[in-house]
């Protein structure tokens, strides 16, 4: 994708972390703006979406064990 993609804009809006012993739970919304040129031929694209990512804490470090994302596509 990095061959015929590129990313104008993203923007990141923290909602709430939820944190549970050694586990976590982040919310977050989200905004970007890609442009695809494929063949000389160029398409913009505006996604918007929330999204969730789930954290465990193992010996003081978090990782990331999963996430989710919902968006919406506007051309």
């Amino acid at each position: 994708m990095k061959d015929y993609a590129k990313m104008d804009y993203y923007d990141l809006e923290p909602a709430r972390i939820l944190v549970y012993g050694d586990a976590a739970v982040v919310h977050y919304y989200y905004e970007n703006y890609i442009t695809f040129t494929k063949n000389d031929k160029k398409s913009e694209y505006n996604y918007k979406g929330k999204n969730a990512e789930f954290y465990i804490k193992e010996d003081g470090k978090w990782f990331m064990i999963g996430d989710m994302s919902v968006w919406n596509k506007k051309k």
